[in-house]
């Protein structure tokens, strides 16, 4: 592992937020244009390149850790 800078990519809350993410603020933006996702606001704080996507969904879950993977990593 190199001791560069590490970022958190994704958190589970089954009994809440669902998957949260963290993509691109523009990828934010069409998912909650679609209605698939949600702000992700702790404490009231929105976080712009977080996005919550409530609804369990394995395929596009995978594919949207895949993205932020992609988008963290790059």
């Amino acid at each position: 592992m190199s001791a560069g800078r590490q970022e958190f990519l994704a958190l589970v809350d089954y009994k809440g937020s669902g998957l949260v993410v963290k993509l691109p603020k523009r990828r934010v933006d069409e998912l909650m244009a679609e209605g698939v996702g949600k702000p992700f606001a702790p404490a009231g704080r929105v976080f712009g390149e977080w996005v919550s996507i409530p609804t369990p969904d394995r395929q596009r879950w995978s594919d949207l850790l895949r993205e932020g993977l992609a988008f963290v990593g790059g």
